[in-house]
């Protein structure tokens, strides 16, 4: 089987919230840690219900100034990475890392994929906090 540098789970439904899942959870992680996979990529219904928590930003009030949609690397150094696949731009990060929260984890920095349609306030928000983003479209 080839090397994998990048594994993720879809979302389908609540299927987080069977007990039955917790097995297939710890397969997941077993899967990870043999590749040694630097990235893991969700979607951002999980993401939010698993990881910002449903937290809203409030940007309507920023007169931010136009940035261009060209790709942000917000650090050069992490040995992990959480890919949010968030397209129109609605996570509400706090920080710019997921903390450890699972015993095969660290910290992984948050990248998110985003459309050119997002909003210039969000792209600012996520540079003061320092979350790197690519454009997928």
């Amino acid at each position: 089987m080839p090397h994998a540098d990048i594994i993720g789970w879809g979302k389908i439904g609540d299927y987080l919230e069977e007990e039955r899942t917790q097995y297939f959870i710890d397969e997941y992680e077993k899967i990870h840690e043999r590749y040694g996979c630097k990235a893991w990529m969700c979607g951002r219904i999980t993401m939010e219900e698993n990881f910002t928590f449903g937290h809203k930003l409030d940007l309507t009030h920023e007169n931010i100034p136009s940035i261009p949609r060209t790709d942000y690397v917000a650090t050069t150094d992490a040995k992990t990475y959480a890919i949010a696949v968030d397209a129109s731009g609605k996570l509400g990060w706090t920080k710019n890392y997921i903390s450890e929260w699972s015993e095969n984890r660290t910290e992984d920095h948050i990248v998110e994929v985003l459309t050119e349609l997002v909003s210039d306030a969000y792209l600012a928000y996520l540079q003061k906090i320092g979350i790197s983003y690519i454009f997928g479209g």
